[in-house]
């Protein structure tokens, strides 16, 4: 019997996956498993491997390090999964063809209007892996079409930069050192707690050629004429896409800084352990709303889901 599911990542210690879809299977009576298989990145090659090898294996969703990684090792890519390059659900079908599919755009996008917005005009993420990439396209087929995209690294901002430009967005890229040196510099001047300080981050983005505080022009890079980046709250969402807040580091925000919460309607975590991430806990106690990464957990996982289960059916038919 085709039936075994897992879960590829390293590390996946903090991981509720298992106990979520095997809950499922068992409600539903269905004779699937579900596991976690840590690759340690040394041995991912071999192992993954030796995972497709295996003569009742179906099928397995995939997160990081490996959602691109994946991609030489399948036959077909599938909807998102094509657009982003990168891959969250692996199903073997009847014949054997290893096809990749990409649920985490669309569950994203299903947790935010379970939340109960339809639209998002404007978002800050920050990340650009592959979770980030997810977040970029679902919140364009949203209609968002301004964004501010805090990276860490530059290993990833050409991917992201070539989706931005294929969906007719429009992007600013800013290092998180310089998001973090604009909050040191904006308290410094006094910014948040002055009537005027809106005016005066424009004024030192405009005068930057001279300024001895070059980050807050970088970080307030999209300052402009149409109010896009003017008044208290600037964005409809704050994305973290990235790990930071992940079990067993749950005392770690990517962001701390309490007047920044204030630019925000809502913010999401895609870390999902904790349900509450600090991120989350600080955002809230600012006035913004919060949605928790658990909620894009499980609508995700209820399209992985019906991948492998109608899988799981046609296979079964055809040994019949």
């Amino acid at each position: 019997m085709r039936n075994k599911l897992y879960l590829i990542g390293y590390p996946l210690r903090h991981t509720l996956s298992p106990q979520l879809h095997s809950s499922y299977f068992e409600k539903m009576k269905l004779p699937l498993s579900y596991a976690a298989r840590e690759m340690p990145p040394g041995r991912f090659t071999q192992v993954f491997k030796e995972m497709l090898a295996e003569a009742d294996f179906l099928g397995a969703n995939v997160t990081a390090p490996y959602k691109q990684s994946v991609v030489p090792f399948l036959d077909e890519l599938k909807g998102d999964a094509e657009t982003l390059g990168a891959v969250n659900t692996i199903v073997r079908r009847a014949k054997g063809r290893l096809v990749g599919y990409n649920t985490d755009a669309a569950g994203f996008a299903d947790a935010i209007r379970a939340s109960g917005r339809e639209t998002v005009r404007r978002a800050l993420i920050f990340g650009t892996g592959g979770a980030a990439l997810a977040v970029l396209l679902a919140l364009g087929e949203m209609g968002c079409a301004r964004f501010v995209i805090v990276y860490r690294s530059n290993r990833n901002v050409d991917a992201a930069r070539k989706l931005i430009s294929s969906i007719g967005k429009k992007a600013r890229f800013v290092s998180l050192s310089q998001f973090h040196d604009f909050f040191k510099w904006a308290e410094e001047e006094d910014v948040f707690g002055d009537p005027g300080g809106y005016a005066k981050m424009e004024s030192a983005q405009n005068s930057a050629a001279e300024s001895t505080a070059p980050a807050p022009a970088e970080a307030n890079a999209n300052a402009n004429s149409d109010g896009y980046d003017k008044g208290p709250k600037h964005f409809d969402l704050l994305v973290n896409a990235t790990p930071t807040g992940l079990f067993p580091h749950a005392e770690e925000a990517i962001a701390d800084h309490p007047r920044f919460f204030h630019l925000f309607e809502a913010a999401i975590d895609l870390v999902y352990n904790p349900a509450q991430t600090r991120l989350l806990f600080l955002a809230q106690i600012e006035g913004c709303e919060t949605i928790s990464g658990r909620k894009m957990l499980q609508h995700q996982a209820v399209r992985s889901r019906k991948i492998w289960v109608r899988e799981f059916r046609a296979y079964e038919k055809h040994k019949e």
